[in-house]
């Protein structure tokens, strides 16, 4: 497999349409745990994913990002997933 790494602040150093999104967002902004940064990014990926793209994310099981995910690419596919994590994807 070969990959290019983008380091960003999720899409704001980034531009463009991209062959794969993979990220595990973080839920804290300090010592404050919120959903907005996993939020703003899937509502990102869903505009920044190429046609035939993949898109994946781990996150921690208690987090609600089902209902985000299900907004903005109109499905839920959780691959795998244990007690402690959820592995979600989408094929465009």
């Amino acid at each position: 497999m070969q990959a290019k790494i983008y380091p960003s602040d999720g899409f704001n150093q980034i531009t463009g349409q991209f062959n794969a999104i993979m990220s595990n967002p973080p839920f804290h902004d300090g010592l404050t745990s919120t959903t907005d940064i996993a939020t703003q990014f899937v509502k990102h990926s869903a505009s920044s994913l190429a046609a035939k793209g993949i898109w994946q994310i781990v996150a921690n099981r208690h987090l609600p990002y089902a209902d985000t995910i299900a907004a903005y690419f109109g499905k839920v596919n959780v691959q795998a997933e244990n007690n402690r994590y959820k592995l979600y994807l989408h094929q465009a």
